[in-house]
């Protein structure tokens, strides 16, 4: 986590996010891209306030120490009413699906990261975050062949 070179599999696990996320993303019927990218980019950004809010920082220094230490509870309450407010650009079926796989990934990473490093770390939150989008937008997908609006 303190070397600061990406290497062969991070190069790799860099790639393929951003091909999947591509790929996703020009699977969707082109009026609802906008939507899905909105709504994934805010959703993914909102798991690192309650992983902030309820897990310990991992190391003894780092710049996501800064920000982790500073998140609490009203920071988390006023992340969740502004993404509650970005679901009313989808559907509800689809609002629910994004409810449900935005916190499932965020609960099962913050209990892997806590079984595994006692905490997070800037690098945890990044990881979240980029699985959480690239989720969201295969979830789109997976509703799109359901036949459930978006």
């Amino acid at each position: 986590m303190r070397d600061s070179r990406i290497g062969t599999y991070g190069t790799l696990a860099l790639i393929f996010l951003i091909l999947g996320k591509l790929n996703f993303l020009s699977l969707l019927p082109q009026g609802q891209v906008w939507r899905w990218l909105i709504v994934g980019h805010t959703a993914a950004r909102w798991t690192t306030l309650p992983l902030c809010a309820w897990l310990p920082y991992a190391r003894a220094e780092g710049q996501g120490k800064l920000v982790a230490k500073q998140v609490g509870a009203s920071d988390v309450i006023t992340g969740t009413v502004t993404l509650l407010l970005v679901f009313l650009l989808l559907s509800w079926q689809a609002a629910f699906a994004v409810l449900l796989v935005t916190g499932l990934v965020t609960l099962l990473n913050g209990l892997y990261f806590r079984a595994r490093l006692q905490g997070i770390t800037g690098d945890c939150l990044g990881a979240v975050n980029q699985f959480t989008e690239v989720s969201l937008y295969l979830t789109a997908l997976i509703l799109l062949r359901l036949n459930i609006p978006g």
